[in-house]
């Protein structure tokens, strides 16, 4: 005798509590590898409903966690955060709300760590202080910070003014 026999709605929840059993991800992207794994659209849209009705699968809440996490890895300005969370299919609307929260994330603050870790890395320099802060500016502005987050880090920092050319 074979084994029992489920239901694609079955076999779509057993598949997405598997996953969500190993790491925390959003709708989309539990979306999709439902999809890659080949159930039907109304199945899994049918699971990711019911999913977060009882509570286990909640963009913002995840987007609150990998936010902190990213952000004790890789310190990034907010403008690299929002592009890599629209990327994963959060809504703008969680982006803007998280990212704007001052428990979760500060700008001002991520930059400074950035610029902290940059010129630990990079000890000893015989550059100029104003070749320092440019090469230090164009760092912070590559991870995502804005203009006026880079200026107050370079300067709290290194103690100089960003000289715009």
């Amino acid at each position: 005798m074979g084994p029992l026999s489920t239901s694609p709605e079955d076999d779509a929840m057993s598949f997405a509590l598997d996953v969500l059993s190993r790491s925390a991800i959003s709708r989309a992207g539990l979306g999709e590898k439902l999809e890659r794994k080949g159930f039907d659209g109304r199945v899994a849209g049918g699971v990711l409903e019911r999913l977060e009705s009882m509570g286990y699968l909640d963009d913002e809440a995840f987007t609150r966690r990998w936010v902190g996490s990213h952000q004790d890895k890789k310190p990034s300005g907010r403008l690299l955060l929002e592009r890599e969370l629209l990327s994963k299919g959060i809504s703008q609307s969680v982006v803007d709300r998280v990212l704007g929260d001052q428990d979760v994330y500060d700008e001002g603050e991520a930059a400074r760590r950035a610029c902290t870790t940059w010129m630990k890395r990079l000890g000893e320099s015989e550059e100029t202080p104003a070749k320092l802060a440019r090469r230090l500016a164009s760092h912070l502005a590559a991870r995502g910070f804005d203009r006026e987050a880079i200026a107050r880090a370079v300067s709290e920092v290194t103690g100089r003014e960003i000289v715009q050319a």
